[in-house]
């Protein structure tokens, strides 16, 4: 199985006074690296590790031991993944999570691993509920 990760689990992940810190770590050790994301997911989790001290360098760390491996979708997928975002306007959807959909879309057997309970509403094009592993 391949794994999607989404930014909630990184941060919640290299931050131990996070909430979800504990659930991450149970859920990473159950799941084999490497992980899989997008660019997107990488640069909110920059951002929000930013805020934290010696954070940048801890999501830096991560990446270079390759536990996590980034894809680029966006230039093959502009067209859906644009589609997606004004499809959800109303929740709103990211920029990351429609990337992340479309990842999801593309691969034939992948979970989402998210702290994000917007992904229990967002739908493949073709109306099917995603595989997630989440706490919700």
């Amino acid at each position: 199985m391949k794994i999607l990760i989404d930014t909630g689990p990184i941060v919640a992940f290299l931050n131990k006074n996070d909430q979800f810190h504990s659930y991450v770590e149970q859920q990473m050790a159950a799941f084999p690296a490497p992980f899989y994301t997008c660019e997107a997911v990488i640069t909110e989790s920059f951002f929000l590790m930013s805020r934290i001290r010696d954070g940048a360098n801890k999501l830096i760390e991560l990446l270079t031991a390759q536990h996590i491996r980034i894809q680029s979708i966006y230039p093959e997928h502009q067209n859906a993944v644009h589609r997606r975002i004004q499809n959800y306007s109303n929740i709103p959807m990211s920029f990351a999570d429609a990337c992340l959909v479309q990842m999801a879309e593309d691969s034939d057997n992948s979970s989402i691993f998210t702290l994000d309970s917007d992904f229990l509403i967002y739908r493949t094009s073709g109306g099917n509920p995603l595989s997630l592993i989440s706490p919700f």
